[in-house]
């Protein structure tokens, strides 16, 4: 992909995002961790259970410059623009057949977002969790 055609679709796409990467995470299996431009400079990162697109754990992190998002997110996925894929217009999902306990992965996601271990994007200005179930681990709510 490239920056314009980035700014394009988050401009004028239906969904007024791009969903640059869907992959499985080894540290914590069976999750599918996505990697979402917004407009206003906002980098999402969404965490969910395997075949579910809802529910799991969403952080945004705003950028006050879109050369500063684009870098943080090549870092963060570990590749360049150039080799970015639009996943809105293709849909692709892991495969994935391995027997998990979610349970534990789920676990260990929480202890790590609660004690700020949790990998996400560098240099943003501010990261936001929506109120809920998540927001709730982070400010102490919710003990699990």
């Amino acid at each position: 992909m490239t920056k314009d055609e980035i700014l394009k679709y988050i401009q004028i796409g239906s969904t007024r995002t791009v969903c640059i990467d869907r992959c499985l995470l080894d540290q914590y299996p069976g999750y599918v961790r996505e990697v979402i431009i917004m407009q206003d400079m906002i980098l999402e990162v969404e965490f969910n259970q395997y075949g579910y697109d809802e529910g799991g754990l969403s952080i945004k992190a705003y950028y006050d410059e879109f050369d500063k998002l684009i870098n943080a997110a090549q870092n963060y996925i570990g590749a360049d623009i150039e080799r970015w894929e639009n996943i809105n217009r293709t849909d692709w999902y892991p495969h994935f057949e391995k027997k998990v306990d979610y349970n534990e992965s789920g676990l260990k996601l929480k202890h790590d977002l609660k004690n700020k271990t949790l990998s996400l994007p560098e240099n943003g200005i501010k990261y936001q969790i929506p109120d809920g179930y998540w927001k709730k681990i982070v400010d102490g709510i919710i003990d699990f």
